[in-house]
């Protein structure tokens, strides 16, 4: 799928060991933060990424996201633009 496409390439510049097609599997997992109201979109983007040795955590919202935020110390954030 195409996500896991991307998130290999991406991953080229981190350190991890080399898998086929050019993926990178990283040596020590990353923190995502899921930031989406629709529960089986998120939960399929935090199988694609736990999948890829990330470490995830789903918010429903803009506020839950914002207080889990320093604990959390993310990597990355994916952000539904769209949230109510």
């Amino acid at each position: 799928m195409a996500i896991s496409g991307r998130i290999g390439l991406y991953q080229g510049q981190l350190h991890g060991a080399r898998y086929p097609r050019g993926l990178v599997r990283l040596a020590q997992p990353m923190n995502v933060l899921i930031v989406e109201d629709e529960a089986d979109i998120a939960e399929l983007i935090q199988l694609y990424l736990t999948n890829e040795n990330f470490t995830t955590e789903i918010c429903t919202s803009g506020t839950d996201a914002l207080k889990r935020f320093p604990s959390f110390q993310p990597f990355l954030i994916f952000l539904d633009l769209m949230l109510p």
